[in-house]
């Protein structure tokens, strides 16, 4: 999204955006392999085909590489890139890595460090959650920030529960190695929904203005959650994934396994408790699964009156963003998409 500091009009932004995506993107397939000449002439072909697109544009190289490989695979993509990718002397190069990032605390930690061997510093690394960007998360701020109304309501007085389902219709058949890996709670639960979470349960930043203050107001939020103990957490598989598995395998036996990737969850559901002022009380549930027959992500709040309101991330009737019941026509939406 281009800022007003940005310089750019609406339509100035949004013919930037393109050229952006269309002109200055190189896509890039590399083949998992033992061999290390045939890993590096695949990153010196990679860096060509960037060199030659730089240089007939007349640009000075700067790079972004967006990672969008399994966490395992960051440390070693990132280290024949700068062995064979980086832009010329005086040229920059950024990385951006998705999520997820490291199993654990400890395990962020190893691989921060391990980034940071690689002659990376702080400023060269940015981390993002794409989720934040689709239309319907924020769309969710727009209504909390549009509807001073509703606003007022948005805590255990007047909420029972919420409900934040993400339910996909596609299986993993074709992410097997990337899913045996991760599972379902690190591919959606502790990053995408949990980001959700945050959006809809953190109190509004006094200056709405002030954009630095929305990630902040959110983390204090996340920070709030208690504790969950095994009794608050449900996993499981669609029915087919074993077979997907096994399947894989046997199509390509010389892929890497993990420790008991045929058992990773595709389903999972946490119920969650958030002690502060506004929130004690109340039911928080987040549900992900694959392979579901109808594909929605929606955020639905039950209120103690026995109305309800809907929050549609995707799978909503046409352009339909909010259902409310009882219903609101006072309820709106500026730039209702």
């Amino acid at each position: 999204k281009c800022l007003p500091t940005s310089g750019h009009s609406d339509i100035n932004c949004a013919s930037f955006k393109q050229r952006f995506g269309h002109d200055h993107f190189t896509y890039a397939m590399v083949t998992r392999t033992k061999d290390p000449r045939e890993l590096s002439a695949q990153y010196a072909k990679l860096n060509q085909n960037i060199g030659a697109k730089m240089h007939s544009e007349g640009d000075k190289e700067t790079r972004i590489y967006y990672l969008s490989v399994p966490d395992s695979a960051h440390v070693k993509t990132v280290q024949m890139i700068k062995k064979e990718c980086m832009p010329a002397s005086g040229g920059i190069a950024r990385f951006v890595i998705e999520k997820p990032f490291g199993a654990d605390l400890k395990d962020v930690h190893r691989r921060q460090k391990a980034l940071e061997e690689q002659g990376l510093r702080p400023g060269d690394i940015w981390r993002l959650d794409h989720y934040l960007g689709k239309r319907g998360v924020r769309n969710i701020l727009d209504f909390r920030l549009q509807n001073p109304h509703w606003e007022a309501k948005w805590n255990s007085k007047h909420i029972a529960s919420v409900e934040l389902v993400v339910q996909e219709n596609e299986n993993v058949a074709d992410r097997i190695d990337f899913y045996a890996e991760t599972g379902v709670v690190r591919d959606m639960m502790v990053n995408h929904i949990m980001e959700i979470l945050g959006t809809v349960a953190m109190n509004l930043p006094d200056d709405p203005t002030d954009l630095a203050q929305f990630p902040q107001e959110r983390a204090i939020l996340l920070e709030s959650i208690a504790p969950l103990t095994r009794k608050d957490i449900v996993l499981g598989q669609y029915a087919e994934y074993s077979d997907h598995y096994r399947e894989h395998f046997e199509a390509n036996p010389t892929a890497r396994k993990v420790d008991k990737g045929e058992d990773a969850p595709t389903l999972g559901y946490a119920k969650l408790a958030i002690p502060t002022k506004r929130w004690t009380g109340v039911h928080f549930g987040i549900v992900h699964a694959k392979g579901i027959d109808t594909r929605k992500a929606y955020v639905r709040v039950n209120f103690k009156d026995g109305g309800w309101l809907l929050l549609h991330i995707q799978g909503g009737e046409g352009n339909e963003f909010i259902s409310i019941f009882p219903s609101d026509n006072k309820a709106k939406m500026k730039g209702w998409r």
